[in-house]
């Protein structure tokens, strides 16, 4: 079970309002970062988790109904910011990502897919199966834009089918998973609610520590360490809003007797501070 090195990015961000992914957050507007996770394994290279924003974002959301989504979730992202720019102004060739780990597909999640040739990618066989054929409209209510899809995703695919998943023990039985590279060092983990099939990821760091991206399973650290939900209007955004509830109940049940994991939260700068920003790797 070797440890991976670890690294963060930021492909561009979102604002929201606070308290609704929050209760008793502030009424102004926040910013929420895309976070993308640099893995680097000892055999299988590098190893991204979900690829955040792109420019193409303002592209495909140009017209209704998709401007909807624009409007509902403001985006800030430059050219020399997505995470394939910041690879290459690092000295990685994005052509040398040789696999990439889609947590579900909101857009902030697969806006940077197709910037990267060579990648095999892997997600939960709901995931994918619950948007791939929506209708313009159901699409964009389950926040899913196929314009950011590469046109050979399926035959660069592996899909985790659910009954691959089993119970983790070191997660106490409470979540199911499945170890993607065979070697026990990268735990694929379910956790429902968010989105169809979302998932986060289960590794030890370079510094020993085990950690657990929960990617938006939880969308500010403080609001799991002090039981603070989001608000009853983030349903809005919710694909099963009682699975998420239940998740986010296990995830704190799971921190009560695991502290010594490292929570990692995709939009949380705070909890980004754990882990070193890209850079590193160099």
């Amino acid at each position: 079970m070797p440890p991976l090195d670890v690294s963060l990015l930021h492909a561009g961000w979102c604002t929201h309002p606070e308290f609704s992914v929050m209760r008793g957050g502030r009424f102004s507007a926040r910013k929420f970062p895309a976070m993308v996770a640099v893995l680097r394994h000892p055999d299988r290279g590098l190893i991204l988790v979900d690829t955040g924003y792109t420019p193409r974002f303002h592209t495909l959301t140009h017209r209704l109904p998709w401007s909807l989504y624009a409007w509902l979730t403001p985006v800030f992202i430059a050219p020399g910011d997505t995470a394939a720019a910041t690879l290459r102004a690092g000295g990685i060739d994005p052509a040398a990502v040789g696999m990439i780990i889609v947590t579900h597909f909101h857009a902030d999640h697969i806006g940077g897919l197709r910037d990267f040739p060579e990648a095999r990618f892997i997600w939960l066989e709901e995931a994918y199966a619950a948007v791939k054929s929506l209708r313009p409209r159901a699409a964009l209510l389950a926040g899913f834009l196929a314009g950011f899809v590469p046109d050979d995703f399926e035959k660069r695919s592996t899909a985790v089918a659910t009954e691959q998943l089993a119970p983790l023990a070191e997660l106490d039985f409470l979540f199911s998973g499945v170890d993607i590279l065979g070697d026990g060092s990268l735990m694929l983990v379910a956790l429902p609610g968010h989105a169809a099939g979302h998932a986060g990821l289960l590794f030890t760091d370079q510094a020993g520590r085990r950690i657990f991206l929960t990617i938006d399973a939880v969308w500010l650290k403080r609001s799991l360490d002090e039981n603070r939900p989001p608000h009853p209007i983030a349903r809005l955004l919710m694909h099963d809003a009682r699975a998420f509830r239940d998740t986010f109940e296990k995830l704190r049940r799971l921190q009560a007797s695991h502290p010594e994991i490292t929570y990692v939260v995709t939009h949380c700068e705070e909890s980004h501070r754990v882990l070193p920003r890209f850079g590193a790797l160099r």
